[in-house]
């Protein structure tokens, strides 16, 4: 039989590489939408999945459950500012804090268990414990806290995994990483910072097989509610970082390091690399 999985952010980067890999290994998978979402990237395999209408109430995420039995719920929606202006901050908590509270509530009512959150590494700025680097972060922390109450006090199962930098081709997202590899040869230079910061650069790929793994972790039954990391064990300063990124994809252009001022809080540390189980190592402990 096939498994049954429902999505929510599967039209995001993540998502849709998610969502793609997914349907290649039989899954039948859902994907959570709302009237504004741009299913584009969706298109080439929009008749073998499904897609199911969000509109910000609790009733529209019972109807999602009430049509099918879910086996495991990948929960990526989010609205990511690395900062915030006031208006932002009503569609911030109802991306990140509404969404998945309904979410969690419908799994409670129609009895699934199993859900994968994605989380930021913002939320641990230059710290082993939880510390926001952003309003952003602190929604998604909000939501973690959220979830224990779920797993606590009902039969929910959570997987949080916290994410780092992703790239691969196709991003749609202003990313530098991503912008390196699609950089065509008109785009002579870009501007950059000193380059400094640290920078864990993971791919799309890795980061799909990280919360397949997630599930196998939940699917075990022995730990209710635990916190990962996917990461590719290499954190760089990202000056190293990009200009070896730039020779291997044979990038020509020219990047001028030193011409853009940090913004403020910038990532210079991360500390939680011991503090979590990392599901892109192996048994050798290498990612």
């Amino acid at each position: 039989m096939f498994k049954s999985v429902l999505v929510s952010g599967a039209s995001g980067f993540v998502g849709e590489n998610l969502v793609r890999h997914l349907f290649k290994q039989g899954y039948r998978v859902t994907c959570l939408v709302r009237e504004s979402t741009n299913k584009a990237r969706l298109e080439a395999i929009s008749s073998q999945i499904s897609f199911a209408l969000y509109d910000g109430r609790y009733k529209s995420a019972q109807r999602i459950f009430e049509r099918t039995k879910y086996e495991t719920v990948f929960h990526l929606a989010t609205l990511a500012k690395y900062a915030h202006a006031p208006e932002d901050i009503c569609d911030m908590i109802r991306s990140n804090i509404v969404l998945g509270t309904h979410l969690a509530e419908a799994m409670t009512e129609f009895k699934v268990k199993t859900l994968i959150n994605a989380c930021t590494f913002w939320q641990y700025y230059h710290s082993r414990d939880y510390q926001p680097l952003n309003l952003y972060a602190a929604t998604k922390q909000a939501f973690v806290d959220i979830l224990k109450y779920y797993s606590l006090n009902h039969d929910i199962w959570v997987a949080n995994v916290i994410l780092f930098d992703i790239y691969g081709p196709n991003d749609p997202r202003t990313k530098l990483a991503s912008a390196i590899i699609d950089a065509s040869e008109e785009q002579r230079e870009i501007n950059l910072t000193p380059g400094e910061q640290l920078i864990d650069l993971t791919h799309v790929s890795d980061v799909v097989t990280a919360l397949e793994r997630a599930v196998e972790r939940v699917s075990a039954r022995t730990d209710k509610f635990n916190t990962y990391i996917a990461s590719n064990g290499n954190p760089e300063r990202l000056k190293l970082a990009i200009t070896n990124l730039a020779k291997q994809n044979g990038v020509k252009c020219k990047l001028n390091w030193g011409k853009k001022p940090y913004r403020e809080k910038e990532v210079f540390h991360i500390d939680i690399y011991d503090r979590f189980e990392n599901l892109l190592q192996n048994d050798s402990g290498k990612a």
